[in-house]
């Protein structure tokens, strides 16, 4: 490449050299700057890629605690009745059997949990990361299609923020929020179809 021009404003001689960052002087330069954007670009996007990936999601029949997966989701209330008055039932009665009370004991310091949100607790002395307790039911103990598409998007945040691997989840208001199974199930499919994670989901109809 040649050596830049020079020009003269009053008694200064200013050079054309353009600087580091702002060169832009004579053919080769910009086949050679062209090529420095096109690089600059492709790492640009490389950074702000968006990557999406569809949840793979598995229908089984069985138990929900017999499940091999980081996270399960329990069908939890309103959080508002302490959880001693309650009588055992679902699938709080069948982690209480098997995994103790801590779990409980847990979910009671975050006070009122608002219809569909959700919050993690430890597992007890189940084999799980922990369990996400979904507030699926009212205060008069029903499930709602609201309730369920709300308890499913709180539960899969929690499974992201947390970067858990695996999630399992119950029929979510068909037990004691008197929803229909199959509907309920339909409600949950749905509301998957529009969540990205990278996390594997089981839904499970519970079977002995």
């Amino acid at each position: 490449m040649n050596s830049p021009p020079e020009i003269t404003v009053g008694l200064r001689r200013l050079s054309l050299r353009p600087r580091r960052r702002t060169l832009f002087y004579g053919g080769e330069f910009i086949r050679w700057y062209n090529k420095r954007l096109k690089t600059f670009r492709i790492k640009l996007a490389a950074k702000n890629v968006r990557c999406e990936y569809s949840m793979k999601i598995e229908i089984v029949c069985g138990d929900l605690l017999d499940q091999n997966v980081d996270v399960i989701v329990n069908a939890w209330n309103r959080n508002i009745i302490p959880w001693w008055l309650l009588l055992p039932q679902g699938v709080s009665g069948a982690i209480k059997k098997r995994g103790g009370l801590e779990p409980f004991k847990e979910v009671a310091k975050y006070g009122p949990i608002p219809l569909g949100d959700a919050v993690l607790t430890g597992a007890g002395t189940l084999p799980f990361k922990g369990i996400i307790h979904v507030a699926g039911i009212n205060m008069l103990w029903r499930a709602s299609e609201y309730s369920i598409r709300r308890s499913v998007q709180s539960a899969m945040q929690i499974v992201n923020e947390k970067k858990f691997d695996s999630v399992a989840f119950p029929i979510l208001g068909a037990g004691s929020g008197g929803f229909n199974v199959e509907k309920a199930l339909q409600i949950m499919e749905d509301e998957f179809s529009k969540i990205q994670s990278t996390a594997r989901v089981t839904v499970v109809k519970f079977q002995k």
